[in-house]
């Protein structure tokens, strides 16, 4: 079975038509769809509700004291019931007709992650300064920690359900995905990197920082793990 976790908050314009699409890739296999929702202010979990009337497999948590994306991840990794557990951002940035490639890979390697930066793959976000921003921190996560990897912050993952046996996702937000890969990889598991375009999201707002500010409070926790990781290397 695959499980795919979806964190939303504030996706009421994204979730059903992320939901279908998954849906449709997936319906020759067995599959659940985990949607943990914080809450949302727009009500992404009423739509989420009505969809699951009519699919099972289509399982709702809404949280209501607790919040953020890496605890939404932990939880969603609790729930799971599949030997294969992925997830992506519930915004479309990260088209879902990936998947079809990155299972065909999951039987030879542990981890299969959607990257922007191998060949073929593309960062086309609106946002130009976190586009270039995004690929400063890594290439310098390269430096510090190895190019075996390009796009340590991918967020676009098909995973073994091994690779959680005895470790937890560790972070606030994106830094997380840095901590698993290096984790993973010096566990001894193997990760095979796959090309997308991360594309504009379809409906809603970023939750990625809108201004240098911003980036700049988020960035220095990505350079944090960055250090810690290349510390203890």
């Amino acid at each position: 079975m695959i499980s795919i976790i979806l964190p939303t908050y504030n996706e009421a314009g994204n979730i059903a038509n992320l939901i279908n699409q998954i849906s449709l890739i997936l319906k020759k296999r067995q599959y659940e769809i985990i949607v943990v929702d914080d809450n949302s202010p727009d009500k992404t979990w009423q739509i989420v509700q009505k969809l699951q009337k009519h699919d099972h497999r289509i399982k709702l948590f809404r949280r209501l004291h607790e919040r953020g994306l890496t605890s939404a991840f932990n939880f969603g990794i609790q729930q799971s019931r599949g030997e294969v557990i992925g997830w992506m951002d519930a915004d479309l940035s990260m088209p879902p007709k990936y998947l079809t490639n990155m299972i065909k890979l999951i039987p030879e390697y542990d981890l299969v992650i959607g990257s922007r930066y191998v060949t073929g793959g593309h960062d086309q976000r609106e946002n130009k300064l976190a586009v270039f921003l995004s690929l400063i921190l890594n290439k310098t996560a390269g430096l510090f920690l190895g190019h075996s990897l390009t796009d340590y912050t991918s967020g676009y993952i098909l995973s073994k359900k091994i690779v959680f046996n005895h470790y937890k996702l560790n972070g606030d937000y994106g830094e997380y995905c840095i901590d698993l890969l290096v984790n993973s990889l010096r566990r001894g598991f193997k990760i095979k990197e796959v090309p997308y375009d991360c594309v504009p999201r379809e409906h809603g707002e970023s939750k990625t920082a809108s201004n240098i500010f911003g980036f700049a409070k988020r960035g220095k926790k990505y350079l944090f793990t960055i250090i810690r990781l290349w510390l203890k290397k």
